[in-house]
């Protein structure tokens, strides 16, 4: 059998990690299956993939970026190139798997080609992306995967097979909590525009006001070009005076040091999350995780389920969230719920058990189509 698997990133972030979940578990249904990967360019995921895959190779995959629809000549030139070396490509290989639907050639290149299953972890930022996304979907005939059901639901209508699988992490070592002078708080994810770091920041100057004796680690960079997020942040914690309080650190291929190091998780994204990848990799460390009130976070954390949701956007209802943990019993308790929640629906173990059956049973009835 011959697989095709590509992806938008040769990065380390949520969605990467995951790409390199999908491809283990590939090899671990396939063993003898020759497996090629396509990526945009090189980076530190290839380290994940190459002790899984034949072979990895890089080409302009006409990936949907919404700036670029301002230039359409360039963009209609780019993805009619892309598509055409995408639908070829579903022709050499028994199935294509897609990561992500920002793949546009391989979206429109399917409409002439082969189906592919496409694992969606985005959600449209519009009605009308909606439906534009609804309408391709249904043309390509694409066997759908997604992260939750808050992303599949995102969409109009959806006239393919699709199935939900959440995401899973393996269980790391991590610390016990332990009970101190200082809650220890930490944000991960790119410094952006609607990830909430400034949210968690107004929050922390609202606590520490109140006399209560907090800090905040932010690990994470920003896109490229998109340097000015960062620098609005540290000036905003330079304003509140909070900078002996709040410490931005870059992105860490390795973050769990820093879960290991704090007490609570807060992801506090300001628009809806598809998934929330934090918030399961905060839960697997035994760690209570405060979350906005939207998106596929909601299927994660229940209130008093091991963390508890507060209105997105809000950093005084944040901030009432957060000063619940104050309390020691509390922490304690919920950090424990947080750990058997992950465990009975998170761990890697259940993804990889759930993907590989529904490529088991996929594949198949793909393969004859």
């Amino acid at each position: 059998m011959k697989i095709l698997c590509v992806h938008q990133s040769a990065e380390l972030y949520g969605s990467d990690r995951s790409f390199a979940q999908s491809i283990v578990v590939l090899r671990q249904t396939y063993p003898t299956a020759l497996i090629d990967v396509i990526l945009p360019n090189d980076g530190p995921l290839i380290s994940l993939l190459e002790p899984h895959v034949n072979s990895i190779r890089y080409e302009n995959l006409g990936s949907f970026a919404r700036k670029e629809i301002r230039r359409p000549i360039k963009f209609l030139g780019k993805l009619a190139k892309t598509s055409y070396r995408a639908m070829i490509n579903t022709y050499k290989y028994d199935f294509v798997y897609v990561n992500t639907m920002v793949i546009f050639g391989y979206l429109i290149g399917s409409i002439f080609g082969r189906k592919i299953i496409n694992h969606v972890r985005e959600i449209p930022s519009s009605k009308l992306e909606g439906y534009v996304f609804s309408i391709i979907f249904a043309l390509n005939r694409s066997l759908l995967v997604f992260n939750s059901y808050y992303t599949k639901n995102s969409f109009p209508f959806l006239l393919n097979k699709t199935n939900v699988i959440h995401n899973g992490v393996k269980a790391p070592v991590s610390n016990p909590i332990v009970e101190h002078d200082v809650l220890r708080l930490l944000v991960i994810g790119r410094i952006n525009g609607w990830k909430g770091q400034s949210t968690a920041v107004d929050a922390v100057k609202y606590l520490i006001d109140k006399g209560h004796n907090l800090h905040l680690d932010i690990v994470g960079d920003t896109a490229k070009g998109q340097q000015f997020y960062k620098l609005e942040l540290q000036k905003r914690i330079s304003k509140l005076a909070l900078s002996d309080f709040v410490k931005i650190h870059s992105f860490s291929s390795d973050p769990q040091a820093f879960y290991n190091h704090c007490d609570v998780v807060l992801v506090p994204s300001i628009h809806p999350e598809p998934f929330g990848r934090v918030a399961i990799e905060g839960m697997a460390s035994a760690r209570a995780v405060v979350a906005s009130n939207h998106g596929g976070l909601t299927e994660i954390i229940g209130n008093n389920q091991g963390g508890d949701l507060f209105i997105p956007g809000d950093s005084l209802d944040l901030a009432s969230k957060v000063e619940k943990y104050f309390d020691f019993s509390y922490l304690s308790s919920q950090s424990l719920v947080a750990l058997g929640r992950f465990e009975a629906k998170f761990s890697q173990e259940i993804y990889e058990q759930k993907l590989g059956a529904y490529f088991k049973g996929t594949v198949g009835y793909y393969v004859k189509s």
